[in-house]
C-alpha cells in the first residue's frame, strides 16, 4: 500500500481525502442521487458550525469511555457472558427434551394402557397392523426423534427434514424391489423359502433361503454333515433362479450405497438413508420373517411410524409450550454485533495508541466470532419461516444487517496494521485532528439508528455533513502529514466510506424480495432448498472419491458378515454391523481410530444403560415404573445436554442418549407382571447387539487403515494448489511479471 501511495497522491490532486474503491462508489452514488438537494436540506436543518460543535462534544465524551468500552470485549469477557447464557439455554432444552421423551413413553408408563395392544394369553403383541405399528416400531420412532432434536426449532426442522429424506430414499428403493418387481422379487426371500428343521409337532422351526442357502444360522446347523460350506454358504442347495435374485438384490444394495455416498448429501441424510437401507435389505433377504409378504410391509410400517409421527414429535418438542426460535437468538445477537461494530468504527482514530489498538484488535476478534454465530443463526432461521410472512421479513432484515456489518469490519484489520507504522510525532498530531473522530462518531450513530429503525434519515444527513467537514479539515492539514499519517487517514476514510455506503444500502433494500413469475419462483425454490439442505448433485472435493470407495467397502463387508453370521457369536441376517458403520461413518481424509472407538463407545454405552433400566424396572409395579420413568428422564437429559454443550463429546453423547432412549422400552412394549420375568432373551439380544456393533467398527477401522490417505499429504497438495492459483491471480491482477521482472516468474515457477 505504501508503494502505491505516491501514485494515489498524484491522482488525487484536489486536496480531498483519497478514497478506496468502495468509497469512490459511495461518492458517485451520492452525486447521482442528488447531492445538491441533500446539501440544501441539511443546511435547513442546522448550520455546519452547529454540526461541528455537536459532534465535537460527543467525540470528547466518547473518547473518555472508549478504553472502558473496548475493555469490556477484551480477555473474552463477552464470550464468557454469552457462554453462560448458552449454558442456561442448553440446560433448559435438555430438560424439555427429556420431559417430552417421557411423555412419548406414557403408554408404557401406564401399563394397562400399554397392555391393550398385547395378547395376555401369549404375552405377545397382537397380530394386526395397528398394533404392530404401535408396538414394534415405537422405539425406532423415539430413536429418530432424539437424533433430530437440537437446540432450536430451526435446526430441529432441518435435521428432521434430512432424516425424513434419508428414510424416504431407502423406502422408495424397497417399493421398487417389492412392488414394482413384485412378480419376480415380491415378498423377498421369505416367498421362496423352504423348511430346514421341523419341530416335534410337525411345524417348521427354522426356514432356509433358496436365494443363498446358509450352512448355519449362527446357532443351529442347517446343512448335512460333511457338506461344502465355504463362507457359510450351502453350495449344494444353491439354485440358479434363486442366485439370480440374490445377485440382483445385492447389486441394488451396492448401487444405492455408492449413490448415496457419491451424491452431495449432508451427513444426517446420508446416515439415515444408509442405516435404514441396510435394515430393509437385510429384512428382505431374511427367510424367517414375513416382513414383505403382507401389507403393511416392514418398510411401510417403519416409514409410517418414523416419518409423520417422529417428525411431528420432534417439532413439537421445540414448539410447545413455547417456541425456541433461532430467529429470536439472531435478533438478540445482532444487537450485540451492532454495538461492537459501532465501537470498532468509532475507535479507529484512537488506534494510533498502542493500548487502544491492542484492545481494538481483541474486540475485532470477538466481533468476527459473533458475526459468524449470527450468520449460522440466520441460516438456521430459514427453517422456521421459509422466508414467508412476518418472520421471513425479519430474517431478510437480519441478512441485510449482517451484510452491512461485514462490510463495516472488512478493512478494519488493514487500518490497525497501518497504525503500527506511525511514529510518536504522527500519533501526537493525529490525536489533535478531531475531524476523523467526529466522522467516525457520526457513522456509528448512523449505524445504531439504522439498525433500530429510528431517525435514520437525520443520522444519515449528519454523517454526510461530518464527511464533508472531514474533507475540508484534511485539505488544511494534509501538507503537514507524513506519508505514514496520510496512509492511516486514507485507510480510516475508506473504512468510514465503506461503512456509510453499506448502511445506506441496508436502508434502501426492501425487506422482502420483489414478485417473481411462477417459473422463476420454482427455479429459485429448488436452488434455495438445495442450498439450505446441503444437497448437491456431486461432491467435487478432491478427497471424495477415496471417501466413497473406502466406506462402500466397509458397509458392504459389514453387511455380508452380518448376512452369513458367525457361528456361536452373532446370528445370520444381522443388520447391526453395517448399520453401525453407516452411523459411525465420518468424512475425514485419514483414518481416525479414536473417532471410531469413541462413537462405538457411545452406541454400546447407550444400549447397555437402556437395557439395564429395562431389565431392572420394566415390570408392573408402581414403584418400579416410577424408577423407570426417572431413570429414562435423567439419562436423556444428561446425554442431550452433553450433546448440545460439548463440541468434543457431543456426537458420542447423542449416540448414547438416542440408543439408551430406544433400549429402555420393554421388548414388544410389554411389562412383565412381576420382577421374576424371563430375562435370558433380552440379555442374549444385548450381547448380540454389542458383538455386532463391535464387529462392524472393526471392519471399518481395518478398511480405513488400508484405503485412507494421510491428512498431511492432502494438506500439502492443497497448499501447493493454493500457491499456484494465488500466483496466477496475482499475475493477472497486479502484473507481477511486468512490475517486478523475474520475481514474478520465480514465484510462479518456484516450489513451495
Amino acid at each position: 500500500f505504501l508503494c502505491y501511495l505516491p501514485v494515489m497522491q498524484e491522482r488525487h490532486v484536489d486536496a480531498r481525502v483519497p478514497l478506496m474503491p468502495a468509497a469512490e462508489e459511495a461518492m458517485q452514488l451520492s452525486e447521482m442521487s442528488g447531492r445538491s438537494q441533500a446539501t440544501e436540506r441539511r443546511a435547513r436543518v442546522m448550520s455546519e458550525d452547529a454540526v461541528r460543535n455537536r459532534w465535537t462534544r460527543q467525540s470528547t465524551n466518547s473518547l473518555r469511555g472508549e478504553l472502558n468500552a473496548l475493555d469490556s470485549y477484551s480477555k473474552g469477557r463477552r464470550s464468557d457472558a454469552r457462554a453462560r447464557q448458552v449454558l442456561v439455554r442448553h440446560i433448559f432444552v435438555a430438560l424439555r427434551v427429556a420431559t417430552w421423551t417421557v411423555v412419548l413413553y406414557s403408554p408404557w408408563i401406564i401399563w394397562p394402557w400399554g397392555n391393550i395392544w398385547v395378547d395376555e394369553a401369549t404375552d405377545k403383541a397382537k397380530h394386526w397392523p395397528l398394533a404392530a405399528t404401535y408396538v414394534n416400531y415405537w422405539s425406532s420412532m423415539v430413536l429418530q426423534v432424539l437424533f433430530s432434536v437440537h437446540a432450536n426449532l430451526g435446526t430441529t426442522v432441518k435435521l428432521t427434514c434430512q432424516g425424513v429424506l434419508g428414510t424416504l430414499i431407502s423406502c422408495g428403493n424397497m417399493v421398487f424391489l417389492n412392488d414394482v418387481l413384485g412378480s419376480w422379487l415380491g415378498g423377498g426371500a421369505a416367498n421362496d423359502r423352504v423348511c430346514a428343521i421341523y419341530a416335534d409337532d410337525g411345524s417348521c422351526s427354522i426356514y432356509q433361503s433358496t436365494w443363498l442357502p446358509l450352512c448355519n444360522n449362527g446357532s443351529r446347523e442347517l446343512a448335512q454333515s460333511g457338506a461344502f460350506c465355504l463362507f457359510n454358504v450351502y453350495w449344494a442347495q444353491l439354485e440358479f433362479a434363486g442366485f439370480c435374485k440374490m445377485l440382483f438384490v445385492s447389486s441394488n444394495f451396492l448401487f444405492i450405497v455408492v449413490l448415496v455416498l457419491t451424491m452431495g448429501f449432508d451427513d444426517n441424510s446420508r446416515m439415515f438413508a444408509l442405516s435404514t437401507h441396510v435394515y430393509f435389505i437385510m429384512a428382505f433377504l431374511d427367510p424367517s420373517t414375513l416382513n414383505f409378504m403382507r401389507f403393511p410391509t416392514l418398510s411401510f410400517s417403519y416409514t409410517l411410524m418414523t416419518v409423520p409421527v417422529g417428525a411431528a414429535a420432534a417439532v413439537l418438542m421445540l414448539s410447545f409450550p413455547t417456541q425456541i426460535l433461532a430467529l429470536n437468538d439472531a435478533e438478540e445477537l445482532a444487537r450485540e454485533c451492532v454495538g461492537a461494530v459501532g465501537l470498532l468504527v468509532e475507535s479507529l482514530p484512537g488506534t494510533t495508541a498502542g493500548l487502544t489498538r491492542q484492545k481494538a484488535m481483541s474486540t475485532l476478534e470477538e466481533t468476527n466470532t459473533m458475526l459468524q454465530e449470527l450468520d449460522v443463526l440466520i441460516e438456521t432461521a430459514w427453517f422456521e419461516c421459509f422466508d414467508f410472512a412476518g418472520r421471513g421479513a425479519r430474517r431478510q432484515r437480519l441478512i441485510r444487517l449482517s451484510r452491512a456489518l461485514h462490510a463495516c469490519v472488512r478493512r478494519i484489520p488493514a487500518t490497525h496494521h497501518t497504525a503500527e507504522a506511525l511514529d510518536v510525532e504522527d500519533m501526537a498530531f493525529l490525536q489533535t485532528f478531531g475531524a476523523v473522530r467526529t466522522c467516525s462518531s457520526a457513522v456509528r450513530d448512523f449505524l445504531t439508528t439504522a439498525s433500530e429503525d429510528r431517525g435514520a434519515i437525520d443520522a444519515a444527513e449528519l454523517a454526510d455533513s461530518a464527511v464533508e467537514m472531514m474533507h475540508e479539515d484534511f485539505a488544511v492539514v494534509r501538507d503537514e502529514l507524513s506519508q505514514e499519517s496520510c496512509a492511516f487517514v486514507f485507510m480510516v476514510c475508506g473504512v468510514l466510506q465503506d461503512s456509510l455506503l453499506a448502511i445506506k444500502r441496508y436502508e434502501m433494500e426492501p425487506s422482502l424480495p420483489p414478485r417473481k413469475t411462477f417459473l422463476k419462483r420454482l427455479k429459485d425454490g429448488v436452488r434455495v432448498i438445495s442450498q439450505h439442505f446441503g444437497l448437491k448433485l456431486l461432491d467435487k472435493a478432491s478427497t471424495h472419491p477415496r471417501f466413497v470407495i473406502r466406506n462402500s467397502i466397509s458397509i458392504s463387508l459389514a453387511f455380508w458378515i452380518g448376512f452369513i453370521g458367525l457361528y456361536n457369536v452373532i446370528p445370520a441376517y444381522a443388520s447391526t454391523p453395517a448399520s453401525v458403520v453407516a452411523v459411525v461413518i465420518y468424512t475425514y481424509t485419514g483414518a481416525s481410530v479414536n473417532i471410531s472407538l469413541s462413537r462405538i463407545n457411545g452406541i454400546v454405552l447407550g444400549k447397555v444403560i437402556g437395557t439395564m433400566v429395562q431389565l431392572a424396572f420394566g415390570v408392573q409395579n408402581a414403584g418400579w415404573v416410577a424408577c423407570w420413568t426417572g431413570c429414562t428422564w435423567g439419562i436423556v437429559a444428561f446425554a442431550f445436554f452433553v450433546y448440545l454443550h460439548s463440541p468434543q463429546f457431543g456426537y458420542v453423547a447423542c449416540l448414547a442418549g438416542a440408543y439408551a432412549g430406544a433400549a429402555v422400552l420393554p421388548a414388544g412394549g410389554f411389562r412383565g407382571p412381576n420382577n421374576n420375568m424371563v430375562k435370558s432373551d433380552v440379555k442374549r439380544d444385548l450381547f448380540d447387539n454389542i458383538a455386532e456393533a463391535v464387529l462392524g467398527v472393526l471392519v471399518m477401522i481395518c478398511v480405513d487403515l488400508a484405503f485412507s490417505s494421510r491428512a498431511s499429504n492432502q494438506a500439502r497438495q492443497r497448499l501447493q494448489r493454493c500457491i499456484r492459483r494465488g500466483a496466477a491471480y496475482a499475475d493477472a491482477v497486479f502484473l507481477f511479471g511486468h512490475l517486478w521482472g523475474t520475481q514474478g516468474r520465480n514465484l510462479r515457477g518456484g516450489s513451495p
